[in-house]
């Protein structure tokens, strides 16, 4: 009998693979983490995966390191590495707030905090050189290079 946790497991494994991760071995991978994984999501240009368990908390880990580079609940929702940065949520458990979110890098360290703009809006996979934000009523994008700096 296959689970639903086996497919969502299997499908990570696919993403992982899809995005240049396929000489890794996920089932270790998973194992050495220990954990009971429901969701990851796989980075872009990146080796930090998003991993959720099954009490849907959401931790950072570096491919082969079973140290969290971000501690599991820190944030209530990760949306994935994208070239070096991930946007988090301190409390979107639905991912419709917008106001709480703020933006990571691969050693963990908040770039942007939660709360520093009413909204970011989500990069992960958009291939595109910036990131949208709302300054009270106004929309600007921001480069992504100009993160770095930060």
């Amino acid at each position: 009998m296959i689970h639903d946790n086996d497919i969502k497991l299997k499908k990570a494994k696919e993403l992982l693979e899809s995005h240049g991760f396929e000489n890794c071995d996920f089932d270790e991978f998973i194992a050495i983490l220990d954990i009971e994984c429901i969701e990851v999501i796989p980075p872009i240009n990146s080796t930090v995966c998003c991993v959720r368990r099954a009490d849907k908390q959401w931790a950072a880990f570096e491919y082969g390191n079973k140290t969290p580079i971000v501690d599991f609940g820190k944030y209530n929702y990760m949306w994935g590495f994208d070239n070096g940065y991930c946007l988090v949520s301190v409390a979107d458990k639905d991912r419709t707030t917008f106001s709480n979110r703020g933006i990571i890098n691969e050693q963990g360290e908040e770039v942007v905090k939660p709360y520093s703009f009413q909204g970011i809006m989500n990069f992960y996979g958009k291939n595109e050189p910036s990131i949208t934000v709302f300054v009270g009523s106004e929309i600007k994008d921001i480069n992504k290079s100009f993160l770095k700096l930060l």
